[in-house]
C-alpha cells in the first residue's frame, strides 16, 4: 500500500513540475533558438524564416506558427519586384506575433489557392515599399484571413514617386481583394492599427482598400481599428454587387484623399460608434448602385440623415383575422434632396442576438438587403400616417407559433433614402436597446386582457367571467364579472395563448 501511495504521489508531483516548468523551458529554448538564427517555430520545430514555417504546414493540415523574433522578407531578386509571404497549400494556420515585426521590402501577404484560412494575432507587419506600393494583404481565393490587434505600418522615408505605368497614372492599394472563383474572400482587422505615411507625386490615388473590380465577391471589416493615413491616402475602390465594407466598433476612418471611388454597387456599413470623414469628399462620381448602411450614432457619416426613434415595447396587434405584436416608430421628415423615404422594422428573437454577442448590426443590415431566415423584414406599407412634419409607421408580427408565444422579440426600425439618378440607398437604423425594444408575445397579450372595465360602456362591451390581474410582477386570473374591448371569441382565443 505505501509503495502505490507513493507511486501515485510522486506521478502527481511530477506533473505539477512539468506545468510549473514548461512555459520557462519553452522560453529558454526559443532564446537559444532565437541565438542561431531561427525567428519562429511550430511546436518544437524551430524554423530560420517564416517561410519556411508555412511551406512546411501540410496540405489541409493545422498549424500554429509562434514568432520568437522579428523576420524580414527581402525581394532576393536584382530587378527589386515583390516577395510576398505566399501560403500555397489549403490549411489552416494561426500565426502568433508576440508582438515581433515582420517586414516585407516589397510585398505582402498572399493565399495563392483555395481552402485557406489565417488567423495573425498581435504581430507588427511593416513594408518598406522599396520599388512601389504593393498591398500588404491581398484576399484571394475564398480565403478567410483574420487580423487580431495586428499593426501594419509603412516605411516613413520610402520617398515620393510617380505611380504610373506607361504614362499614366495607376491606382495603388494598401489591402485589396482580388478574389476568383464562386467563394467569397473575408478579411477581419479586429483592433490593432494601420498607419500609412505614404506620399506620391502624380494624379493616382493610394488606396487603403480595393477590390480589382466590380465581379469581386467578398468582404473586408475594420473593427475597433486605429487609423493615422497620412498625405492624400483615399478609401474604398471598386466595390461591385457581391462586395461588402464595414467600419465597425471604435473605428474612426478619415482619409485625406477620396472616400470611395468606382463603386457600383456592394454593401457599405457603419456600425456601432464607429465614423467615416473624407477631407476631400466622400464619394467621387463614378459611384453608384451601393446600399449604404449606418446606425444612428453614425449618421452623420454620409450626410444630415434622420434616424428613427422606437418607442419602447410593443402592443397587441389584432385586425379580426390574426393576433400579434405591433412596434411602432416614429421619426421626424429630413430634408434631403433627390431622395424618396421608405420605412420598415427588423424584427428577430432577442436570444438570437444573445448569440451574437454584441455583433448586432451586421445581422439586422443582411436581413434587411439579402434576406436572413432568423430575422423578419417588416416594410412599413399599410401600418404608416403622417402629419405634422413626422411620419409614424407600424410592424407587425403575426400567426406567432406557439413555441414562441414566451419568447422575447426585438423589433428595430429603419428609414431607407432612395436615389433613382444614381440608383442608391442609404439605409438609417434606430438606436438598438434589446431590452426597451423588445416584448414577449404571451406578456402582451396578459396586458391586453387584463385592460378591463367593471361597467360596460361604448367601447368595453363584452362581459367576461375571468381576467388577469398583475401582481408583484406577475399576472394572477381572477374570477369577476368585467367588460372587456374583445369580442367573447377574440377574448377566448387570447386567453388560450395567455394561459
Amino acid at each position: 500500500m505505501k509503495n502505490k501511495f507513493f507511486r501515485a504521489v510522486t506521478a502527481v508531483a511530477l506533473a505539477v513540475i512539468m506545468l510549473c516548468t514548461s512555459a520557462p523551458v519553452y522560453a529558454q529554448t526559443d532564446a537559444a533558438q532565437v541565438a542561431a538564427g531561427k525567428v519562429c517555430r511550430i511546436g518544437d520545430v524551430y524554423y530560420s524564416t517564416i517561410e519556411e514555417a508555412v511551406s512546411a504546414v501540410e496540405k489541409n493540415g493545422t498549424a500554429t506558427i509562434t514568432m520568437i523574433a522579428n523576420d524580414k522578407i527581402e525581394t532576393g531578386k536584382e530587378d527589386g519586384s515583390n516577395t510576398h509571404l505566399k501560403i500555397e497549400k489549403a490549411c489552416n494556420i494561426t500565426i502568433e506575433g508576440n508582438n515581433h515585426t515582420l517586414t516585407f521590402e516589397n510585398g505582402g501577404i498572399i493565399p495563392t489557392v483555395t481552402g485557406v484560412t489565417l488567423t495573425v494575432n498581435n504581430l507588427n507587419i511593416h513594408d518598406e515599399f522599396k520599388t512601389g506600393i504593393q498591398s500588404m494583404v491581398q484576399g484571394r481565393n475564398g480565403a478567410t484571413l483574420t487580423f487580431n490587434n495586428c499593426n501594419f505600418t509603412s516605411a516613413s522615408d520610402a520617398g515620393k514617386w510617380v505611380v504610373e505605368k506607361d504614362g499614366k497614372p495607376q491606382d495603388y492599394k494598401l489591402f485589396q481583394i482580388n478574389n476568383s472563383g464562386a467563394k467569397a474572400t473575408n478579411m477581419i482587422f479586429n483592433g490593432g492599427s494601420i498607419s500609412c505615411a505614404l506620399t506620391h507625386t502624380s494624379s493616382s490615388n493610394i488606396w487603403l482598400m480595393m477590390f480589382r473590380d466590380a465581379t469581386q465577391k467578398g468582404s473586408v471589416e475594420f473593427r475597433s481599428v486605429t487609423f493615422d493615413l497620412k498625405d492624400n491616402i483615399s478609401g474604398i475602390y471598386g466595390m461591385g454587387l457581391n462586395a461588402v465594407t464595414a467600419i465597425t466598433g471604435t473605428t474612426a476612418l478619415s482619409v485625406k484623399g477620396i472616400g470611395m471611388g468606382a463603386c457600383s454597387g456592394g454593401q457599405f456599413h457603419i456600425a456601432d460608434t464607429a465614423s467615416f470623414k473624407s477631407e476631400t469628399g466622400l464619394m467621387r462620381s463614378d459611384v453608384a448602385g451601393m446600399d449604404i448602411i449606418v446606425t444612428s450614432a453614425a449618421e452623420s457619416a454620409f450626410g444630415d440623415y434622420t434616424a428613427p426613434v422606437m418607442k419602447d415595447g410593443a402592443t397587441l396587434r389584432v385586425d379580426g383575422k390574426s393576433y400579434g405584436l405591433r412596434f411602432t416608430s416614429e421619426m421626424v421628415a429630413s430634408n434631403i434632396s433627390g431622395a424618396s423615404v421608405s420605412y420598415g422594422t427588423v424584427v428577430t428573437k432577442k436570444s438570437t442576438l444573445d448569440a451574437l454577442e454584441g455583433c448586432y448590426d451586421h445581422w439586422f443590415f443582411a436581413a434587411n438587403i439579402i434576406g436572413h431566415e432568423d430575422f423578419i423584414n417588416i416594410k412599413a406599407e399599410n401600418g404608416l400616417t403622417t402629419a405634422d412634419n413626422k411620419a409614424t409607421f407600424n410592424a407587425a408580427l403575426v400567426d406567432i407559433k406557439a413555441e414562441n408565444v414566451n419568447a422575447a422579440m426585438v423589433g428595430r426600425a429603419y428609414a431607407k433614402y432612395t436615389y433613382s439618378t444614381s440608383m442608391m440607398n442609404v439605409y438609417v437604423y434606430s438606436k438598438l436597446d434589446t431590452e426597451k425594444n423588445s416584448a414577449v408575445y404571451r406578456d402582451v397579450v396578459l396586458a391586453a386582457l387584463a385592460d378591463v372595465k367593471t361597467t360596460a360602456d361604448s367601447e368595453y362591451t363584452t362581459a367576461v367571467e375571468a381576467y388577469p390581474v398583475l401582481e408583484n410582477g406577475a399576472y394572477k386570473w381572477t374570477n369577476a364579472t368585467v367588460y372587456t374591448r374583445y369580442g367573447s371569441k377574440q377574448y377566448s382565443e387570447l386567453k388560450a395563448v395567455a394561459e
